[in-house]
């Protein structure tokens, strides 16, 4: 099978994967997120995939970043970014959740400090519906 695959484009090893994320450079790796729905081939609960690169050529797929597992995101972690301060990685994603067939859609924040453990903040989300402006 890996005769099939890219080699200068990363794919994951298995699951449907989309969108790039937050790419970032971070403690002397690259970090690439990326929309990933790791259990099947067809757009799932997104997660956030994860792989870092020392050259852009080569990367190394870790577990997900971001898993849809909180009231506020269950039905996936979408879109984002990321951005560095004071040596600590934040990430901004869109959290989904479908309600009586509508999407209610927040804005939430991910804290990492070593790139590899992600950590959503307690006070999520940090945008919701009921701070927007009504018009």
């Amino acid at each position: 099978m890996d005769d099939y695959r890219p080699k200068y484009h990363f794919t994951v090893k298995k699951g449907w994967i989309n969108d790039p994320n937050g790419f970032v450079f971070f403690n002397n790796k690259y970090h690439l997120f990326y929309q990933n729905y790791p259990d099947g081939t067809w757009p799932g609960p997104m997660c956030w995939g994860h792989a870092t690169s020392l050259d852009l050529v080569s990367f190394e797929e870790h577990e997900q970043a971001l898993h849809p597992i909180n009231d506020y995101d269950k039905d996936g972690c979408w879109s984002g970014s990321s951005a560095i301060k004071d040596n600590v990685l934040y990430m901004l994603y869109t959290g989904n959740l479908f309600k009586n067939d509508l999407k209610e859609q927040t804005q939430n924040l991910v804290i990492s400090k070593d790139g590899i453990t992600f950590n959503k903040y307690d006070a999520n989300p940090v945008i919701s519906k009921e701070i927007l402006p009504n018009k």
